[in-house]
């Protein structure tokens, strides 16, 4: 059984801007509330949060933010809505999915204080998240590499976009174990930023804080 990854772990790295948007981007259409909440509590260490001057009110956002199923369920209708797009946009879907199940496996086996990262299990989990990640770029190089490429419907980001940043977010955070996993984040940041600028065009965020 896959473990069940909570978006509140994602600030963790100080990636507050872009966990930011994909909160913004799972809840879209519907209103993000922020609730009572302290994050020193709640966080091993408040460090956590230093290198993030909006940390505070995202920690606020994603410790009430229900975990990534139900997320993505928020998510479901957001398909392109130029039929051209649908299959390439489901392709993309298929080959992201064992990318985001390696990423949970990965993380989970990393985050083990019993399971140090240069445990062979963890290694062999490393060789296959590598593995997926490159092929999933060398697959969709011309959308994910692309400042230009999005799938939308009605102006909205879509399903694709919205894993393609949880991707982004999951690496960055996998990162923090693994830096040599920065050079896959740094190859999204093209579509991420075209994704946020869609995201600022439709005001899609704008019910939270940045």
């Amino acid at each position: 059984m896959k473990p069940v990854y909570k978006l509140d772990t994602l600030d963790i790295c100080g990636h507050a801007y872009i966990a930011k948007c994909l909160l913004a981007l799972g809840g879209t259409p519907y209103t993000l509330t922020s609730k009572p909440f302290n994050p020193e509590s709640y966080y091993s260490s408040p460090k956590s949060l230093s290198s993030s001057p909006t940390g505070d009110n995202l920690v606020q956002e994603i410790a009430n933010t229900r975990d990534l199923n139900l997320a993505l369920a928020k998510g479901l209708d957001l398909y392109p809505s130029d039929p051209k797009d649908e299959n390439a946009a489901n392709l993309l879907i298929n080959d992201m999915l064992p990318c985001i199940h390696a990423l949970h496996d990965y993380c989970a086996t990393v985050s083990d204080v019993s399971m140090p990262p240069t445990s062979p299990d963890a290694h062999e989990k490393r060789l296959l998240l590598i593995d997926l990640l490159d092929k999933l770029l060398a697959s969709h190089e011309n959308i994910i590499m692309n400042s230009n490429s999005c799938f939308y419907i009605k102006n909205s980001p879509s399903l694709p976009d919205f894993y393609m940043l949880y991707i982004f977010v999951m690496v960055s955070h996998v990162s923090a174990y693994d830096p040599d996993l920065d050079r896959f984040s740094l190859l999204f940041v093209p579509h991420i930023l075209r994704l946020v600028k869609l995201l600022y065009s439709t005001k899609a965020i704008q019910s939270v804080s940045l």
